[in-house]
């Protein structure tokens, strides 16, 4: 993730250092004046707040250029904060250098990062728009907070490893299937596997054959039973969100 050391509208400066215990860092480009932002910005506020209670980080940078927009400077920064409902530090990027590091290219631009630092979603809040009907819900950054947070599958692979009394790395082939690709990511590294994991989903990750257990479960087991059919492998260890914050792990053994 790249580095910052900005100011507040209160002038504070602010790093991502101050919240690296976080489990989770929204990093969001916004600005006072653009018409997305400010379709958003109440949902966005409560999203926020809901979040951080989670324990997510949340920091909102502002990169506009204010001689082109006066408004978007500090003094108009601290009251869309007030009048939007920020809980979050709304950092002033005057130099724009940060947003270059980021690649920001738009306004809101969303950045989600997990514990170690590393991108796992960058998109947007829904599919809302100021000049389309759909409601403003935030479901697609939801999505990926609710991912790194709970790492739905993470706690019934970990219970079925402690019952077991073995580890990941005991098993020859992973099959993980997930509705978007951070939460993917996520479960991996809480698991401890590496992004590019040789043995989980070698042949493909389905992203949606349906959930739950009635046909991506099917598949998984399937997809994995045949890796090791071929490949001479022992074990394989399958796992899947199945919806409403729940997950689910099934180990395998060929005999």
């Amino acid at each position: 993730m790249p580095a910052f050391r900005l100011p507040d509208v209160d002038g504070r400066l602010v790093s991502q250092d101050d919240v690296r215990d976080a489990p989770a860092l929204l990093v969001a480009f916004i600005c006072h004046h653009c018409p997305f932002v400010r379709h958003i910005r109440h949902e966005f506020a409560r999203v926020t707040r809901e979040y951080q209670a989670r324990g997510l980080a949340v920091i909102g940078i502002n990169s506009n250029d204010i001689e082109e927009f006066p408004e978007d400077g500090p003094e108009g920064m601290r009251q869309e904060a007030r009048d939007a409902g920020y809980t979050f530090p709304y950092l002033f990027d005057e130099s724009q250098d940060v947003a270059k590091a980021f690649r920001a290219a738009c306004t809101p631009d969303l950045f989600l990062f997990d514990a170690a630092r590393s991108l796992v979603y960058r998109g947007q809040f829904d599919s809302s728009r100021p000049r389309n009907t759909v409601v403003i819900s935030g479901n697609d950054l939801r999505a990926a907070c609710d991912a790194v947070l709970d790492g739905r599958p993470v706690p019934a692979t970990q219970k079925l490893l402690a019952k077991l009394g073995m580890t990941i790395r005991d098993f020859d082939v992973v099959e993980l299937n997930e509705a978007f690709a951070a939460q993917a990511l996520a479960v991996l590294r809480q698991l401890g596997l590496p992004d590019d994991a040789e043995n989980v989903n070698p042949n493909g990750g389905a992203i949606a054959l349906g959930h739950p257990l009635g046909a991506s479960g099917g598949r998984l087991m399937i997809t994995a039973l045949n890796q090791l059919e071929v490949t001479g492998g022992k074990r394989a260890l399958c796992t899947m969100c199945i919806g409403v914050g729940q997950g689910i792990a099934l180990a395998i053994e060929r005999v």
